[in-house]
């Protein structure tokens, strides 16, 4: 991907009636943008550059563009800095906000007038809502989240008269479309969504080209290989080696051979040749935690699929390795089951 094509605003949050610098940043790897089933709200992660100047915080909003044309807008939620200057983000748009709880009721209202109803409670942006026809006599929704009353209501509408209405969140906007007139603009948002897809491969393919321009190519290749399966992946047999190592010196009782002894040194200063040239870890192996489908993004998962935002406890079975800032080898998890 061509990172002049991609154009980032974050935005500092309105105060006293000010409005909020607006800031530029150097995005580094790329943007993915993610969409899901009907309702549920549109994802951007990305990583920009922390130059001193840019501050990102929670609830700042995110502005993301491609060759001009407006691609998502929603706020920031969750912010990870690194050692090397690097800040990830996350943000949501509009929709990540309907998960509000609360006690609603109302009356004489078609579904499209209910969407605008609690929009406007919430102070969220409305675009384009159509009408939905069927008028609702009478509703009382007790403990609910916003969507789901918005579904109740789309629902009785099916029923009634026959017609599906999609909800979904257009560049900040909360907008509902009838599934006909959506058909008509389905062109442009696969276009959009075949964009963002190939964008996201482009940003892996630029990434490694970077990567490559900042380090030997050899010494790469020769890590990479050397955790291999044809090498029998002796990266992530580091852990067992060592711990083999630690028994073997307590076991006070069986010493081992000169022959042996030789050969355990030979290992153990192989080990400390890679840690001394950067190899290191990026989890620890055998710990154990609670996560969920987004805690374990970037690990190779063994285990049951994850529905929604379900938890686990997993643990971590082979810590994945990088160099510098290269990953040689994922992280591999697997998940308790007691």
């Amino acid at each position: 991907m061509n990172n002049a094509n991609i154009k980032i605003i974050i935005s500092k949050q309105d105060l006293n009636g000010k409005k909020g610098v607006a800031l530029l940043p150097k995005v580094l790897e790329g943007v993915q943008w993610t969409t899901e089933r009907y309702g549920t709200a549109g994802k951007l992660e990305f990583s920009i550059l922390n130059e001193g100047i840019i501050y990102p915080e929670e609830g700042d909003k995110v502005e993301f563009y491609y060759n001009g044309t407006p691609i998502f807008y929603g706020f920031i939620f969750t912010i990870r800095r690194d050692k090397s200057d690097v800040i990830k983000l996350t943000a949501y748009d509009q929709l990540r906000y309907l998960k509000n709880k609360g006690i609603h009721q109302y009356l004489n209202k078609r579904a499209d007038e209910v969407i605008r109803m609690l929009a406007e409670d919430y102070r969220l942006r409305i675009g384009e809502l159509d009408n939905t026809q069927l008028v609702i006599p009478r509703r009382i929704e007790v403990n609910k989240t916003l969507l789901d009353i918005i579904n109740t209501a789309l629902s009785i509408t099916l029923q009634n008269i026959k017609k599906i209405y999609v909800l979904y969140d257009d560049f900040g906007k909360i907008t509902l479309k009838d599934i006909e007139t959506l058909k008509l603009e389905n062109e442009q948002l696969k276009s959009s969504l075949n964009l963002c897809e190939r964008n996201y491969k482009e940003a892996l393919e630029t990434m490694e080209d970077e990567v490559n321009n900042a380090i030997n190519d050899r010494l790469k290749d020769f890590f990479v290989a050397l955790n291999s399966a044809q090498y029998g992946n002796f990266l992530d047999k580091i852990p067992l080696i060592e711990e083999t190592l630690k028994n073997i010196r307590k076991n006070r009782e069986q010493k081992p051979s000169q022959d042996i002894n030789r050969i355990l040194i030979s290992v153990k200063n192989i080990i400390k040749f890679l840690k001394d040239q950067g190899i290191t870890p990026i989890r620890e192996v055998n710990s154990i935690f609670e996560g969920d489908a987004d805690d374990i993004d970037e690990m190779d998962y063994i285990g049951d699929e994850f529905i929604g935002e379900e938890t686990k406890l997993l643990k971590i079975v082979s810590p994945g390795y990088r160099y510098e800032d290269i990953v040689i080898s994922i992280p591999k998890v697997e998940e308790v089951k007691e």
